[in-house]
């Protein structure tokens, strides 16, 4: 993985591997940025850091992540972002170890190159010009929804049978309160009436709370509220 920095994959795949029973799973952080760190070795979850400097390092990366293959011998190897997915992709001429890949955004949408500058979108278009030519590399790629699969099928012409579609999601019961404290939440907040629509995630725009709002200004109904979680 690119960094253990507080991101949604990096939450998602700590909540997911923290339920293992038959699988020990060990993180590779590529890249600086470990804010996580404490929080998987606190479950038990085995860290290794390599800590590079600058964005890309890929050649560098290679050489150093073999060495960490031929130590660990893995029976399965899991790249999560676009670094490490660019990364491991390259590999393959090393390994003959399964490799998969997740898909967990529309990192290449119309609508994401169109607010770039012209040379953020020349980048871009670099990436993803990697990413399509190395992507039949990979075995299994992992999507976390129906619309991420079609999307990247599309960007990076991959074959749709090497794509499953496993949603992502959280442990519900961590969650969960009782009925009175909730009802006196909803008291302090004057919204015990009103039905209530809530949006969690981090408030950059990329996340499209923006694009929620303008759809949210057409609701027309009474007593329904937008929430939002940041």
């Amino acid at each position: 993985i690119d960094t253990l920095k507080m991101g949604g994959a990096e939450r998602s795949l700590l909540d997911i591997t923290t339920r293992f029973n038959k699988i020990e799973p060990v993180f590779l952080q590529l890249y600086k940025g470990d804010e996580l760190k404490v929080d998987f070795e606190s479950n038990n979850i085995k860290v290794l850091q390599l800590q590079l400097n600058g964005n890309y390092k890929f050649s560098n990366a290679v050489i150093k992540i073999t060495e960490i293959i031929d130590l660990l011998k893995p029976d399965l190897i899991h790249a999560s972002l676009v670094r490490s997915s660019l990364i491991y992709q390259k590999l393959k001429k090393y390994t003959s170890i399964p490799l998969n890949n997740s898909f967990t955004s529309n990192s290449y949408s119309r609508n994401r190159y169109e607010k770039l500058s012209l040379l953020r979108k020349l980048k871009l278009k670099y990436i993803q010009y990697l990413d399509r030519l190395s992507s039949y590399k990979v075995d299994v790629f992992i999507s976390n929804s129906q619309t991420i699969k079609d999307n990247n099928i599309r960007a990076l012409n991959i074959n749709p049978s090497k794509i499953k579609v496993i949603p992502r999601g959280r442990e519900v019961s961590k969650f969960s309160h009782d009925k009175k404290s909730l009802s006196n939440l909803k008291k302090e907040m004057q919204l015990d009436n009103s039905k209530i629509i809530i949006n969690v995630g981090r408030l950059i725009e990329s996340k499209g709370q923006m694009d929620l709002i303008r759809a949210f200004s057409k609701v027309k109904k009474n007593n329904i509220v937008l929430l939002i979680v940041g």
